[in-house]
Protein backbone atom coordinates (compact mmCIF):
# COMPACT_ATOMS: atom_id res chain seq x y z
CA UNK A 1 0.00 0.00 0.00
CA UNK A 2 1.77 3.43 -1.16
CA UNK A 3 2.59 5.47 1.97
CA UNK A 4 1.35 9.17 1.87
CA UNK A 5 3.97 11.30 -0.61
CA UNK A 6 6.61 13.63 1.14
CA UNK A 7 6.39 17.16 -0.59
CA UNK A 8 8.84 19.68 -0.43
CA UNK A 9 8.46 23.30 -2.06
CA UNK A 10 12.14 24.55 -2.62
CA UNK A 11 12.88 27.37 -2.12
CA UNK A 12 16.64 29.10 -2.84
CA UNK A 13 18.74 28.98 0.24
CA UNK A 14 19.71 32.01 1.98
CA UNK A 15 22.32 29.97 4.24
CA UNK A 16 24.13 28.25 0.90
CA UNK A 17 23.85 32.11 -0.78
CA UNK A 18 25.45 33.75 2.43
CA UNK A 19 27.94 30.95 2.96
CA UNK A 20 29.57 30.97 -1.36
CA UNK A 21 29.43 34.95 -1.06
CA UNK A 22 31.36 34.52 2.02
CA UNK A 23 34.01 32.86 0.10
CA UNK A 24 34.00 34.64 -2.41
CA UNK A 25 34.30 38.24 -0.51
CA UNK A 26 37.42 36.23 1.18
CA UNK A 27 39.27 34.83 -1.78
CA UNK A 28 38.87 38.70 -3.58
CA UNK A 29 40.14 40.27 -0.19
CA UNK A 30 42.78 37.46 -0.47
CA UNK A 31 43.83 38.73 -3.60
CA UNK A 32 43.54 42.39 -2.92
CA UNK A 33 46.09 41.79 0.04
CA UNK A 34 48.83 39.36 -1.81
CA UNK A 35 48.61 40.32 -5.47
CA UNK A 36 47.67 43.90 -7.41
CA UNK A 37 44.23 45.85 -7.04
CA UNK A 38 43.41 44.49 -10.58
CA UNK A 39 43.41 40.94 -10.30
CA UNK A 40 41.33 41.57 -7.20
CA UNK A 41 38.78 43.21 -9.31
CA UNK A 42 38.93 40.88 -11.95
CA UNK A 43 38.01 38.26 -9.51
CA UNK A 44 35.43 40.33 -7.60
CA UNK A 45 33.99 40.47 -11.12
CA UNK A 46 33.87 36.68 -11.81
CA UNK A 47 32.69 35.43 -8.57
CA UNK A 48 30.34 38.08 -8.27
CA UNK A 49 29.16 36.65 -11.70
CA UNK A 50 28.97 33.07 -10.61
CA UNK A 51 27.14 33.85 -7.80
CA UNK A 52 24.48 35.54 -9.18
CA UNK A 53 24.83 32.15 -11.75
CA UNK A 54 24.07 30.21 -8.76
CA UNK A 55 21.07 31.90 -7.09
CA UNK A 56 19.41 32.01 -10.52
CA UNK A 57 20.23 28.25 -11.38
CA UNK A 58 19.34 27.34 -8.20
CA UNK A 59 15.39 24.89 -8.43
CA UNK A 60 12.14 26.57 -7.30
CA UNK A 61 9.44 24.43 -7.30
CA UNK A 62 8.38 21.23 -5.34
CA UNK A 63 10.01 17.63 -5.23
CA UNK A 64 7.82 14.72 -4.18
CA UNK A 65 9.13 11.86 -2.70
CA UNK A 66 6.69 8.77 -3.35
CA UNK A 67 7.80 5.60 -1.64
CA UNK A 68 5.51 2.08 -1.94
CA UNK A 69 4.81 2.27 -5.60
CA UNK A 70 6.47 0.44 -8.69
CA UNK A 71 9.99 -0.34 -8.02
CA UNK A 72 13.05 1.72 -9.77
CA UNK A 73 16.88 2.69 -8.63
CA UNK A 74 15.83 3.78 -5.74
CA UNK A 75 14.28 0.71 -4.41
CA UNK A 76 10.94 1.43 -4.93
CA UNK A 77 10.38 5.38 -4.14
CA UNK A 78 9.72 7.38 -7.00
CA UNK A 79 10.90 11.10 -7.23
CA UNK A 80 8.80 13.80 -9.33
CA UNK A 81 9.20 17.31 -9.91
CA UNK A 82 6.73 20.10 -10.95
CA UNK A 83 7.96 24.10 -11.45
CA UNK A 84 4.89 25.58 -10.08
CA UNK A 85 1.90 24.32 -7.83
CA UNK A 86 -0.76 22.86 -10.39
CA UNK A 87 1.12 22.16 -13.12
CA UNK A 88 1.56 18.32 -14.05
CA UNK A 89 4.06 15.72 -11.92
CA UNK A 90 7.31 14.90 -14.11
CA UNK A 91 9.12 11.61 -12.43
CA UNK A 92 12.60 12.07 -11.75
CA UNK A 93 15.51 9.34 -11.63
CA UNK A 94 17.38 10.97 -7.85
CA UNK A 95 19.28 8.40 -5.15
CA UNK A 96 20.64 10.10 -2.10
CA UNK A 97 24.05 9.81 -1.96
CA UNK A 98 24.86 12.41 0.93
CA UNK A 99 22.52 12.23 3.97
CA UNK A 100 23.87 14.04 6.76
CA UNK A 101 22.46 16.35 9.48
CA UNK A 102 22.38 19.62 7.34
CA UNK A 103 22.33 18.62 3.71
CA UNK A 104 20.88 16.29 1.97
CA UNK A 105 22.54 15.43 -1.51
CA UNK A 106 20.47 14.52 -4.24
CA UNK A 107 21.78 13.22 -7.69
CA UNK A 108 20.54 12.36 -10.84
CA UNK A 109 20.16 12.61 -14.37
CA UNK A 110 22.92 14.80 -14.99
CA UNK A 111 22.53 16.76 -12.25
CA UNK A 112 22.73 17.19 -8.14
CA UNK A 113 20.59 18.85 -5.50
CA UNK A 114 21.43 20.08 -2.39
CA UNK A 115 18.67 20.54 0.24
CA UNK A 116 19.93 22.91 2.75
CA UNK A 117 18.07 23.44 6.22
CA UNK A 118 16.46 26.53 5.22
CA UNK A 119 15.59 25.31 1.35
CA UNK A 120 11.66 24.24 2.52
CA UNK A 121 10.00 23.17 6.14
CA UNK A 122 12.09 21.38 8.56
CA UNK A 123 9.36 18.91 9.65
CA UNK A 124 9.37 18.16 5.91
CA UNK A 125 13.14 17.70 5.65
CA UNK A 126 12.70 15.35 8.73
CA UNK A 127 10.28 13.21 7.01
CA UNK A 128 11.99 12.86 4.10
CA UNK A 129 15.43 12.24 5.96
CA UNK A 130 13.60 9.59 8.24
CA UNK A 131 12.47 7.81 4.52
CA UNK A 132 16.05 8.08 3.20
CA UNK A 133 17.16 6.31 6.33
CA UNK A 134 14.89 3.33 6.28
CA UNK A 135 15.39 2.72 2.27
CA UNK A 136 19.38 2.63 3.04
CA UNK A 137 18.85 0.35 5.35
CA UNK A 138 17.36 -1.67 2.57
CA UNK A 139 19.73 -1.29 0.39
Amino acid sequence: MPKTPITLPIKVSRLSTLLHGGLAIATVAWLAWITSGWLALAALVVLSAWLVHLVRQAPSGEWQLVVGESANETNGANWRWRAQAGHEWQSRRLYCDHLGPWLIGLKGEGHRLWLWPDCTDPARLRSLRRVLLREAGRG
